[in-house]
């Protein structure tokens, strides 16, 4: 079962970094469906609780690092950015309150032939927190901080001659992940790398010394990725 799902996931990723605007997410209620019991329906509930949770706790980190980085005094530039996340995040909250308290009420306003999917989408979206957001909270905080230490890597094997605190660099981590979401190019391709360069320029490196951290660390989380991915994906069409 592990490794069908892992499979799954491995694929998704690998959609997510070749197509624009999060289709791997599509994809992988699509492969759910087709190899699993888990109808599309409520394979995208669960997708789509998984993305919630992670956007809540990636901007909350990414408030705590900020915060900590530019000594509560976030710089004008920033502030918009800040703003923007905070409402997407403050609306996610207010879906999914709605959601899990309208009773079946918003249903009453779909076509009958949707009901049915709309119910199952719940069911996902509700059963994957249930009895478990304690540890899938302490999950995607691990997740996120893997994605921190892979930048700290990253800037440690480099002979930059620069140091970064640890909660600098969180910030920049968590912002080339915040724009990977923006539905433009796949994977967030060429807007990561102007991030990471830009807010490690703010941060006093050189223009030079950010690009070759950004391309460095975008081999690994994105071209290998691609890779890993190419190969799964022509091996799961050879059977």
């Amino acid at each position: 079962r592990f490794g069908e799902l892992f499979h799954i996931v491995i694929l998704a990723w690998f959609a997510n970094c070749v197509l624009p605007a999060k289709m791997g997410d599509f994809y992988r209620a699509y492969l759910l469906r087709q190899q699993t019991d888990v109808s599309g329906s409520k394979g995208l509930g669960t997708i789509f609780s998984e993305r919630a949770l992670d956007f809540l706790v990636l901007m909350s980190l990414l408030v705590i690092s900020g915060l900590i980085s530019f000594r509560a005094t976030v710089p004008e530039r920033f502030v918009p950015a800040f703003i923007v996340g905070l409402l997407i995040a403050a609306g996610l909250i207010a879906g999914l309150l709605v959601v899990r308290y309208s009773e079946g009420r918003l249903s009453r306003y779909l076509p009958e032939r949707l009901r049915e999917r709309a119910a199952r989408f719940k069911h996902g979206l509700l059963s994957a927190f249930a009895g478990r957001l304690p540890l899938l909270l302490g999950l995607t905080v691990v997740v996120w901080m893997a994605e921190s230490t892979r930048l700290f890597l990253v800037v440690q094997a480099l002979p930059l001659h620069i140091s970064l605190s640890l909660a600098q660099i969180m910030f920049i981590a968590l912002v080339a992940s915040l724009l990977t979401t923006i539905p433009a190019l796949p994977g967030g391709l060429v807007l990561v790398e102007g991030g990471i360069i830009a807010v490690l320029v703010f941060f006093g490196l050189t223009a030079s010394q950010a690009l070759s951290v950004a391309i460095l660390d975008r081999l690994i989380s994105y071209w290998s990725l691609i890779a890993v991915g190419l190969v799964v994906f022509l091996m799961s069409h050879r059977r």
